[in-house]
């Protein structure tokens, strides 16, 4: 679920399983998922990419391949 309100964004919680990988799997995997629960902005970037943007300046930047 997401909530857009204006430039705002709010993202909930992902249904996640829990297998366990590799630590550094794992580790890249929290990392993503702590990022994504602290978007409070995204944008639309010059070559399309979407950037969503947490409070405190980490981003997660996607793209079409």
């Amino acid at each position: 679920e997401y909530t857009l309100s204006g430039e705002g964004l709010a993202i909930a919680p992902p249904a996640v399983t829990r297998m366990e990988c590799d630590a550094p799997l794992m580790a890249q995997e929290r990392a993503f998922l702590a990022t994504l629960g602290d978007v409070r902005a995204f944008a639309i970037e010059p070559d399309g990419a979407l950037r969503l943007e947490a409070g405190d300046g980490r981003a997660l930047r996607a793209r079409r391949r």
